[in-house]
């Protein structure tokens, strides 16, 4: 009623009904806004500030419509009168959260210090809000140490850390390194949580990946050893020796064979080395021009497969090198094998992939071609999904 009164200009019909209902429920402090913002349409500043700076007041004395109150400035527009709701009712209430809202309304008014102070505040009173945090602040950060945003974030970050060291900054600046591809700094952040907790391993393990895709070999090695030193379970140190074979392979570092060698023979060939067998095999294909051997390696550790998915792999990684040694029926066959069995599955797609490749090897184009097109909207559709919150990806 009063938005229509309004827009047909009775604004003296429009006050008297919100008064008459602010007279008869007083506790409705929010409607003090609505009160000076049909002053507002009238240009009468003076008054329609009065009301509003009521409708904060009242929030001093009774916090129950402080949100609504906020809310109603922000679709008014009143982006100053809504941030200082939000901070009277923290104020009068430690635990009260609006971080969010602020840093929003700070991002729309253009004042980003503000809005990543307001961030870490919010990770400051709570924790679980980390990787919201993270996600707002995607929004902003860059690969550019420079840029402004990463500068009053990691202004932000350093502050706080200061006043009050929690983990949680550490966790952060470690993150922002990474989005700025300076995986050396993020290693520093991420080593300081691990001496608080071995449960942050997990990080370094992450960060390994990462620097080594990125070929930061220096950062990635140095994740290794952390790995290959501390972790408890076995499955990481070998990928963290694996990586680090791999690394040398990169590298073309001397002696490698003798590397393989000492590893198995410090560790033997079995389950446990299974991932380090496989990547013998692809050195010796693919470095050393030896498939024949590589196809018995891989013979061997396909043995030591427990679960259907690993048999998978190691078929699609034994099909790698029958193409190479131009054994195309016996690659295809292993692919066909893994497409059939996987069909719905992101190693039957890879699979699939890869007879794609193998036909394009043949110079077969035109299949090719049609394998590539059933693999595209397999992808689209494999999207949709992961929007929809319906796609779990099996590893």
């Amino acid at each position: 009623m009063v938005f229509c009164y309004q827009e047909t200009n009775k604004f003296d019909t429009a006050d008297t009904l919100l008064k008459t209902q602010l007279q008869n429920f007083p506790q409705q402090s929010y409607l003090n806004v609505l009160i000076g913002y049909n002053y507002e349409r009238q240009q009468k500043s003076e008054q329609a500030e009065k009301y509003y700076q009521k409708a904060i007041d009242a929030i001093q004395v009774k916090n129950r419509y402080g949100n609504l109150t906020a809310t109603f400035f922000k679709n008014y527009t009143k982006l100053n009168y809504a941030a200082k709701t939000y901070t009277t009712i923290m104020e009068n209430n430690p635990r009260a959260n609006y971080g969010f809202q602020l840093a929003q309304i700070y991002g729309e008014q253009g004042d980003f210090k503000k809005m990543f102070s307001s961030y870490v505040d919010l990770v400051d009173k709570n924790e679980d809000y980390l990787g919201n945090v993270k996600r707002y602040a995607s929004k902003y950060v860059t690969e550019e140490p420079d840029n402004e945003y990463n500068i009053l974030f990691k202004q932000a970050l350093l502050k706080k850390s200061i006043s009050n060291p929690k983990n949680c900054w550490n966790d952060l600046l470690g993150w922002l390194f990474i989005n700025q591809k300076e995986y050396s700094k993020a290693l520093v952040q991420y080593k300081a949580l691990l001496a608080r907790n071995i449960d942050n391993l997990g990080k370094i393990k992450s960060l390994s990946s990462i620097a080594f895709e990125n070929k930061d070999y220096e950062t990635a090695r140095k994740c290794c050893d952390i790995l290959i030193e501390k972790s408890n379970y076995p499955r990481d140190k070998f990928q963290a020796i694996e990586m680090n074979l791999r690394m040398d392979i990169n590298t073309q570092q001397p002696n490698i064979e003798s590397k393989f060698q000492n590893l198995f023979a410090t560790y033997g060939t079995n389950k446990q080395t299974l991932n380090i067998q496989l990547a013998y095999a692809n050195y010796l294909t693919f470095t050393k021009n030896n498939p024949e051997e590589a196809i018995a390696v891989i013979d061997r550790a396909s043995t030591f497969a427990d679960s259907k998915f690993t048999k998978a792999f190691i078929k699609l990684k034994l099909g790698e090198v029958l193409i190479y040694n131009q054994q195309f029926n016996k690659a295809l066959l292993n692919f066909s094998q893994v497409q059939t069995q996987f069909k719905n599955h992101f190693l039957g797609q890879e699979a699939r992939f890869k007879v794609a490749q193998l036909s394009y090897f043949k110079n077969d184009f035109d299949w090719a071609k049609a394998q590539l097109k059933i693999l595209k909207r397999f992808c689209n559709t494999i999207n949709r999904k992961r929007c929809s919150g319906t796609f779990f990806n099996h590893k």
